[in-house]
């Protein structure tokens, strides 16, 4: 299952807005994460027993968040041929312990985030999209390397 031309026109529209600060909403994606699932940071070493405000002034949240915002801008930007790389971050991720689960389950956060940080440039057209690229193309994608 892909999706549709005007849903991945609205969905490399919105990533386009998230990647001109990386690292800024990729710590707002983790400190969301995280206080909307607490027990998720034990899966993550760095941060693992430490509170929320001790994550928020962590340099790694923000040097991490950046990453992953750039790897989901490159998953967004290639979606029609994104399946070797979501194979691959599927097996780096098992590697590490955090299963497909976790991905299954985290949209509402990037959804919050994204809502959050875009305020009303965060359209329906745009949240409809990332809604049908993560359930049809992205958790998918990453469950083949499960």
């Amino acid at each position: 299952m892909g999706i549709s031309a005007d849903q991945a026109k609205a969905l490399k529209d919105c990533i386009a807005v998230v990647a001109q600060n990386p690292d800024g909403n990729g710590k707002a994606l983790f400190i969301k994460m995280f206080e909307m699932n607490p027990g998720w940071v034990e899966k993550f070493p760095a941060w693992k027993g430490k509170s929320l405000d001790e994550i928020k002034a962590s340099d790694k949240i923000t040097n991490h968040g950046g990453k992953v915002i750039n790897e989901l801008a490159n998953w967004i930007n290639n979606i029609d041929s994104a399946s070797g790389i979501l194979k691959s971050q599927g097996t780096a991720h098992k590697g590490r312990s955090i299963g497909i689960e976790y991905f299954e389950n985290v949209l509402p956060v990037i959804d919050a985030t994204f809502a959050q940080q875009m305020g009303g440039a965060y359209t329906a057209a745009m949240k409809d999209a990332l809604k049908a690229a993560w359930t049809g193309v992205i958790v998918p994608g990453m469950k083949a390397g499960y």
